[in-house]
């Protein structure tokens, strides 16, 4: 069976309303022909059950005796999510797009936690850009899109004569050849600084392909970025190399701090993944949040979707980081005390690093 592979981050959800209107609770499309599917296709594809610590086999003794021909679509769907639920895995849901619903199986994000709306989070952004006008960083130079995200800045950047910022808040929403010229811009503008700042912290993901662009501005030499394999019916994949190189006419050598959240993940995830192989950078903030793989979408008989991760990524050290994130090497929580404060900790402690890394040259 042919997998459908999607962007990284299920962005896409962010346009889904969940609703149950118009929903009747006598459509029933072949209930157990579709929880048998769905259970197969997870068992054939599904690569993480012993990292999310899933026993697939007792999970079906569980749940199958729930369904019969009799099983309404409204129960199919509630006892189905409930069963993807247990993975916690944000790449894993389930869509009935007819009735305009989806089911979530991730656990909440500690950051929209934080921040659980628009006005919040604004205020927090502000907050990070007060700090660095009080650190003499000149007007951020911003690459707008339509998509509704973070007030539809993608791509940030700026500088205050010794460092440069430039904050990324997703890997989609900018094609190749506006990336390009946005990153060209910004290494023009970093030629003479001492350090650079890399904020990830809002960036919910995208494509692996702008990842790789990216960091490829900062990278010194050609290296391993991670090894990848795909879940079969028949198993893993052999694993294939993926190799991070320089992009661009310059890159920008020198030390670096990688900011990233429990918000950074899927493509983010993937972009510290491989960072962090660089000897230069440190990391502050948050764990990231620890979804790598491709998003894999299929359809059931009765056309839900559903997506799942198939694929595992391991460092150029062999360690996977499914479940778990990028760890930072300084742990710092941005909290609504900083928007009070008018003061983002993370971003001072990432000035700090770069003044000690950078104090004798």
């Amino acid at each position: 069976m042919k997998i459908k592979k999607i962007y990284k981050e299920a962005i896409w959800g962010l346009f889904i309303l969940i609703s149950l209107n118009g929903f009747s609770q006598a459509q029933i499309d072949n209930p157990v022909k579709n929880f048998e599917q769905l259970w197969q296709d997870f068992n054939d594809h599904y690569a993480f059950f012993e990292i999310r610590k899933v026993d697939w086999n007792k999970t079906y003794q569980k749940y199958r005796p729930l369904i019969n021909e009799k099983t309404t679509n409204d129960s199919l769907f509630s006892i189905c999510c409930e069963m993807l639920r247990q993975f916690d895995d944000r790449h894993v849901s389930l869509v009935d797009e007819k009735n305009n619903r989806k089911c979530n199986t991730s656990s909440p994000i500690r950051l929209l936690k934080e921040f659980p709306n628009n006005s919040s989070l604004k205020l927090l952004v502000q907050t990070i850009d007060t700090t660095l006008m009080k650190h003499q960083f000149k007007d951020l130079t911003r690459f707008n899109t339509d998509i509704p995200y973070l007030f539809g800045n993608i791509i940030e950047f700026t500088d205050n004569g010794r460092y440069g910022y430039l904050r990324i808040n997703l890997m989609i929403g900018i094609s190749k050849e506006e990336l390009n010229e946005v990153l060209d811009n910004a290494v023009d503008r970093f030629r003479d600084v001492k350090g650079v700042i890399i904020d990830i912290r809002f960036n919910s993901g995208g494509y692996d392909e702008d990842s790789f662009n990216i960091a490829g501005r900062f990278v010194d030499k050609k290296r391993i970025g991670h090894f990848k394999s795909t879940k079969m019916k028949s198993g893993f994949t052999d694993l294939e190399t993926k190799y991070l190189k320089p992009t661009g006419k310059k890159q920008i050598v020198k030390p670096i701090v990688l900011i990233t959240s429990d918000q950074s993940m899927s493509a983010a995830d993937v972009f510290a993944l491989i960072m962090r192989e660089l000897p230069y950078v440190t990391i502050i903030g948050d764990n990231t949040k620890g979804i790598f793989s491709d998003i894999n979408e299929l359809k059931l008989p009765n056309g839900w979707s559903y997506t799942f991760s198939s694929q595992k990524y391991l460092s150029a050290a062999m360690k996977n980081f499914e479940g778990v994130g990028i760890s930072p090497d300084i742990k710092i929580l941005n909290t609504m005390k900083d928007v009070k404060n008018g003061i983002d900790p993370i971003l001072l402690e990432a000035l700090k690093v770069l003044d000690d890394k950078t104090s004798n040259k």
